[in-house]
C-alpha cells in the first residue's frame, strides 16, 4: 500500500480502468509478468483504447512508444518517442519515475491518482493504472491507460508541485484471475 488510497480493487473500480487489469491478469502464466507481445489491440477494451500509454525503460530512463489520442489531446502534445523526463516538470518527475521503477521490480500493478502534470494545461485531476509487461523475458515495459473521473481541474503552473500524489498497489492475491 502506498499513498493512502486504501484497497486496489475498491479504487479502480470507480477509474473505469478494471477491465484493464483484469486482461493483464488474465494474460499472466503461472503467476509471471505477461509478455508485451501477448496484448492485442482487439483484446484492449475499446473505452480504454484512446487512454492506452506504454513506456520502455532504457538505462534509468523511460521512453514513451505509445500515447492514446485522448493523452495527446488533454496533454496537447505527442508523447511518442520522448523520455519522461522531457515530458513531465521536474519537481513531479522523481515520484512518477518511482511508481514505474516500482511496478517493474516487484512485477505487480500499482494504480495511482493525482493532477495531471501537463504544461500550460489545466490541471485536470487523473486515475492512471500501471500494469508491467516483459520484452523477451525482461521486465522493461510498463503499460497503462489514464482515466480523467472529473474533467474539472484549477489552473497551475507547469512549476507545481504534485504534493497530492496517492498509489496503491496490487498484491498478489487480487492479480489472481
Amino acid at each position: 500500500m502506498g499513498g493512502g488510497m486504501g484497497d486496489f480493487l475498491d479504487r479502480l473500480g470507480p477509474s473505469g480502468l478494471e477491465p484493464l487489469f483484469r486482461l493483464w491478469c488474465a494474460r499472466r502464466s503461472g503467476g509471471e509478468v505477461p509478455a508485451r507481445e501477448a496484448f492485442q489491440i482487439w483484446d484492449i477494451p475499446p473505452a480504454l483504447l484512446p487512454n492506452l500509454f506504454l513506456y520502455a525503460k532504457e538505462d534509468s530512463r523511460f521512453r514513451c512508444r505509445l500515447f492514446g489520442t485522448t493523452l495527446v489531446t488533454i496533454f496537447g502534445e505527442e508523447a511518442t518517442g520522448r523520455t519522461l523526463d522531457e515530458l513531465i516538470p521536474a519537481p513531479a518527475l522523481p515520484a512518477r519515475q518511482a511508481l514505474f521503477e516500482r511496478v517493474l521490480e516487484t512485477g505487480l500493478p500499482l494504480l495511482y491518482e493525482g493532477n495531471l502534470v501537463a504544461r500550460d494545461r489545466e490541471w485536470r485531476r487523473f486515475s492512471r493504472l500501471v500494469l508491467p509487461v516483459t520484452k523477451a523475458g525482461v521486465r522493461d515495459h510498463v503499460l497503462g491507460a489514464v482515466t480523467f473521473p472529473s474533467m474539472l481541474g484549477a489552473q497551475a503552473t507547469a512549476d507545481e508541485p504534485a504534493a497530492d500524489l496517492a498509489w496503491v498497489e496490487a498484491t498478489e492475491e487480487e492479480c489472481r484471475c
